[in-house]
């Protein structure tokens, strides 16, 4: 059967003129495009709003950071209900926040090289240490240690870790993710792998994701579940340097960022987040730029909540702060093509 696209075009409002978003359907998948038009740095949507500002240093609530050529900071974070978990690598901890900016608690996780962190649902805290110790730990709330492994050897480069309380997984290069488990409960001994995925894991089991760069612009998002499958190609505005985010919550609202380069600046080119989140029963979507503000290395930029909103870690030579944003929604108007 001969499939004709069916065209639609999207009008954004973002804190200025009126910009559009291409949606385009076929039976190769469907394309979202933010076109030149949609500029990032006046399309910043709702301004972001802080949620927490921590000095640098090594007090409760305070981040550390060095200055060596490598410029490690706080390395990734979590929002799970009401707390904000930040892995605080250079101060081996993982400190607690409430979402109005509250400290709660520092749980230690015994390493300074820690890159990765996930909370599961029942507050369990894995910590990866993907490269120094090539070890996966797990903590209480509390700070116990309830099991910790090393990465088995199938595992190159890990680029992630996830967990929901029953399994969890370590994806390699962005790309494959790897099931482990730990083997009679011994630390030095590797994990043996159990099953691999073609992609992220999706919240509540929807089945799995993964993002691949297509060309200077596209970012193509595979989506695959137990009923179905589909292909998402999202067109940013400019030119993309890196994909920093995929993300879904329980929903099955998918959330794609990438640092985009725009316009130069005194010779150096201006580079901002383009942020793009799709409910995936009806392709609504909603899109925030925010700065590429960043002085130390890290390995998370963004968190998607469930209300749709993204948090995002910036750092400067004073502080380390946590925002939260909001996405502006579209309005959708169809026209035959």
């Amino acid at each position: 059967m001969k499939t004709h696209p069916c065209w639609v075009v999207t009008y954004l409002m973002l804190g200025g003129p009126w910009v559009w978003l291409l949606f385009a359907q076929s039976a190769s998948g469907q394309l979202l495009e933010i076109p030149h038009t949609a500029d990032p740095q006046s399309s910043s949507g709702t301004e972001g709003r802080i949620l927490l500002r921590a000095p640098w240093g090594s007090a409760p609530g305070e981040f550390g950071k060095t200055d060596e050529a490598s410029r490690p900071g706080p390395m990734d974070f979590a929002v799970v209900e009401d707390d904000l978990y930040v892995l605080d690598t250079v101060n081996a901890r993982v400190q607690v926040f409430g979402l109005e900016g509250n400290f709660k608690t520092a749980i230690p996780i015994r390493t300074k090289t820690a890159d990765f962190l996930c909370v599961g649902p029942d507050g369990e805290v894995a910590v990866l240490d993907a490269f120094c110790r090539r070890q996966l730990s797990v903590f209480s709330l509390g700070g116990k240690l309830r099991r910790s492994m090393k990465l088995p050897e199938a595992i190159g480069l890990p680029s992630a870790v996830f967990t929901d309380g029953r399994c969890t997984w370590v994806e390699d290069r962005h790309n494959r993710v790897l099931e482990i488990s730990a083997v009679d409960d011994k630390e030095d001994t590797p994990a043996r792998v159990i099953n691999i995925l073609p992609g992220r894991p999706m919240a509540a089991g929807r089945g799995t994701m993964h993002a691949l760069r297509k060309d200077e612009r596209d970012v193509l998002i595979h989506l695959a579940a137990k009923e179905s499958e589909e292909t998402v190609t999202v067109r940013f505005p400019h030119r993309l340097l890196s994909i920093v985010t995929l993300e879904a919550d329980a929903t099955g609202k998918v959330c794609v960022a990438a640092v985009c380069e725009n316009q130069a600046t005194e010779g150096q080119p201006q580079r901002r987040i383009v942020a793009t989140t799709i409910e995936r029963s009806t392709m609504a979507a909603r899109v925030v730029s925010m700065p590429d503000a960043y002085i130390t290395d890290h390995y998370r930029k963004l968190w998607l909540l469930e209300s749709g909103d993204l948090v995002q870690m910036q750092t400067t030579k004073e502080e380390v702060r946590f925002l939260r944003w909001t996405p502006e929604p579209v309005q959708r108007k169809e026209v035959s093509q």
